[in-house]
């Protein structure tokens, strides 16, 4: 009988299929009982995954895969003393324990990046009263316009969804710097634009009202503040209204205020970003050193 291969799992789930393949072997196999610990087993088919030999050999049909008992049962491991299947096991763990910690610390580090521009955002815009910001609605210095089917042909001008940028067409909707705001979906996201773009038919996007002196990355960082929301939608998923998005109270200071706060809010996220890039990279290589360790276990280097 063929264990079933779903195309993705998770790592939990992974572990689970790849011990579960381990003692099916255990169990048939008397000879594997007195030549190999369980742990040994373990890591060796693991090792087997990760280099792509269950996949080279499967059996495959439409949405699935598969490898038999006899596939598994020709499947050759290593094969080192108990001592040093032993010894190895138990250096592997320490290693690997290490770099999950690793991971677990990087993790963190990227959340507390997170937290510095949310930080950013709370001491600029929460002395508003108390500097005494006029009191308006968004629909005071912008019309809400909705975004619209993105067209077939494709170019270098973005098209914008809710969750950012997902395809480029040849032709812009918007020839102005806009912030899109996603109405479905990812509900209340925002984007700024500064070049000319077609925001999407599942997002809105705002046009400045000329009367109205507003810097539009005030907007934009404001906007992120207050983390509009689509559940009020009356959808299976969240959706942003229209008259909610209009009627969304915004602090506004005099111009050059504006100004001067959207250009300390974006250094403040270059920075951010610039850590998030340097932590990816980290990830990138802590991800990398798992593989590069077991390599180094069955080579006998360990």
């Amino acid at each position: 009988m063929c264990e079933k291969w779903p195309k993705k799992l998770s790592e939990r789930e992974r572990e689970e299929w790849l011990n579960k393949i381990s003692m099916a072997i255990v169990d048939t196999c008397e000879k594997i009982r007195k030549e190999y610990t369980p742990e040994w087993l373990t890591w060796s088919i693991n090792y087997l995954w990760l280099k792509g030999y269950f996949l080279s050999i499967c059996r495959k049909w439409i949405g699935q895969a598969g490898v038999n008992t006899k596939m598994l049962k020709s499947t050759k491991i290593p094969l080192p003393p108990l001592e040093e299947q032993k010894r190895i096991v138990s250096r592997l763990e320490q290693l690997i324990s290490k770099v999950e910690e690793a991971k677990r610390l990087r993790k963190l580090a990227r959340e507390e990046a997170e937290k510095i521009m949310q930080a950013a955002l709370n001491k600029v815009f929460s002395r508003a009263e108390k500097e005494g910001w006029k009191l308006g609605r968004l629909n005071d210095v912008a019309d809400v316009k909705y975004g619209k089917a993105k067209p077939k042909e494709t170019g270098n001008v973005p098209v914008v969804g809710s969750g950012g940028i997902y395809a480029y067409t040849n032709e812009a909707l918007v020839n102005f710097p806009t912030i899109v705001i996603g109405r479905k979906g990812t509900a209340g996201e925002v984007w700024m634009m500064n070049t000319p773009c077609w925001p999407s038919d599942t997002t809105f996007y705002l046009k400045w009202k000329n009367s109205v002196g507003v810097e539009p990355h005030f907007i934009f960082w404001y906007l992120k503040f207050v983390k509009l929301s689509g559940e009020k939608g009356k959808t299976a998923l969240p959706s942003l209204l229209r008259q909610d998005l209009e009627n969304q109270p915004i602090h506004l200071p005099p111009i050059k205020e504006q100004q001067k706060i959207a250009a300390y809010l974006e250094r403040i996220s270059e920075t951010v970003d610039s850590l998030k890039k340097l932590q990816q990279r980290t990830e990138e290589e802590l991800e990398k050193l798992v593989p590069s360790i077991l390599d180094k276990a069955f080579r006998g280097e360990l």
